[in-house]
């Protein structure tokens, strides 16, 4: 039944991809395309399957964790079916009532819990809003995953292939085939959605950025901005001095970029840093120093093996700065096996 169900679906997406016209991609066919969707899908199988395996802790598995706290939401709609609509889009659930089905999950709450939105409430309603269809199977879900993340990855090469012509299959393969993209993206995790909200956010805004200004592409780019804000924030923040920069150097006949761009992402960082001046909410420096704080405390206290030492972070620009150039060491830095 599970299989059946699965390969369903299955058959249901590469319908659509070779029906739908989002497909259509100069130098990417939609043969290719489906091959992508599958080897994706094998590869959130497998994701499924080490941790199934090999990480025999459920509770402490990515891939699962956030699937079974659905259930607790999903479970509501048989009997209360308002409270899983409040809980599903956040609205008026954060109060004591709501707790009946918060804590009977594992994750809804964080061990260290900062002013920081709790991006674990993301997937787990993406998780509960897959279950109206799957049945409860889980390889559902990363098929549901690994066709979202499709579109996502397809909208990012439909962007970029335009600058790219004589290189369209370096794009693909810096696309598509990077191993940490085919595993990572296509398990039923936030970087699926985080795919699917950075392609489409792209896709969009360049096609406004050129003129084509249209009401369903302003409904898109609202749309995935929201998933980006509420799976990595820091990832769209980091997308928009590029955009503006983009804008700024299209514009102006493409003079200088090296100059516009680096003075954009100065202006904007300048403002980031400032805005608590505005927002004393917003202080994005005691934000990361407050994260930094979660990481912490989470890995010491579940005795992750993937810690790497490095210097506290205190909320001053100065001790940023200083610990810029390790930061980006450790980030290119190749792992010892």
């Amino acid at each position: 039944m599970e299989v059946l169900v699965t390969l369903l679906y299955t058959l249901l997406f590469i319908y659509i991809i070779i029906k739908s016209p989002f497909f259509k991609v100069e130098g990417l066919s939609k043969k290719l395309i489906i091959v992508f969707f599958i080897i994706k899908i094998f590869a959130g199988i497998l994701l499924s399957i080490i941790y199934t395996y090999h990480y025999k802790d459920r509770n402490l598995a990515d891939v699962f964790k956030y699937f079974d706290d659905s259930k607790v939401m999903f479970d509501s709609i048989y009997n209360k079916p308002v409270d899983y609509i409040k809980m599903m889009i956040g609205y008026q659930n954060d109060n004591p009532y709501f707790d009946t089905y918060y804590k009977q999950m594992n994750n809804w709450y964080r061990l260290y819990e900062s002013n920081i939105y709790n991006d674990s409430h993301t997937i787990i309603r993406f998780n509960a809003f897959v279950r109206l269809f799957s049945f409860g199977v889980y390889n559902v879900h990363t098929v549901f995953m690994c066709f979202i993340s499709t579109i996502g990855l397809v909208a990012i090469y439909k962007t970029f292939v335009p600058f790219l012509i004589s290189k369209k299959k370096e794009l693909i393969v810096s696309i598509f085939l990077l191993p940490s993209v085919i595993l990572w993206g296509s398990g039923v995790l936030k970087e699926g959605l985080l795919l699917f909200g950075m392609g489409m956010t792209i896709y969009f805004s360049s096609k406004i950025l050129k003129g084509k200004i249209q009401v369903i592409s302003l409904v898109w780019i609202v749309f995935s901005v929201i998933i980006m804000a509420y799976i990595k924030f820091y990832v769209l923040i980091s997308l928009l001095p590029l955009m503006f920069s983009y804008l700024w150097v299209e514009k102006t006949g493409g003079k200088m970029p090296f100059i516009k761009y680096l003075l954009v992402i100065l202006v904007i960082i300048t403002i980031g840093v400032n805005i608590y001046l505005i927002l004393p909410q917003y202080n994005l420096l005691e934000i990361l120093t407050r994260k930094q704080e979660d990481f912490y405390g989470l890995a010491q206290s579940l005795q992750s093996g993937s810690m790497i030492s490095i210097p506290i972070l205190k909320p001053e620009a100065l001790c940023f700065i200083k610990n810029a150039p390790l930061a980006e060491n450790n980030l290119f830095k190749v792992p010892k096996i």
